[in-house]
């Protein structure tokens, strides 16, 4: 597990469907980053907004947002310190 305090972020721009299986048989080994349609940086937080609610899972419960305030935690990277921060 990296502890460098940021996140990784993949973005890739719209596919057809075959560009989709080309990118997906080349991330296993990581050679997908080199793509043109495919963006890859690190920061340390990304914040995400949508017009409508969409889902995501928190210890396995459903809940839906339209804003999300995403960021690493340092302290809580150990499994001792385990907890969730809510924004």
């Amino acid at each position: 597990m990296a502890n460098d305090g940021l996140l990784d972020v993949c973005m890739i721009k719209k596919l057809t469907v075959l560009q989709r299986f080309s990118i997906l048989l080349k991330a296993p080994e990581g050679n997908h980053f080199t793509d043109s349609k495919v963006n890859y940086y690190q920061t340390p937080g990304i914040n995400l907004e949508f017009p409508e609610k969409v889902p995501y899972h928190v210890y396995s419960e459903l809940n839906f947002a339209t804003f999300y305030n995403l960021k690493i935690i340092l302290s809580a990277l150990h499994p001792k310190n385990a907890c969730l921060h809510k924004a």
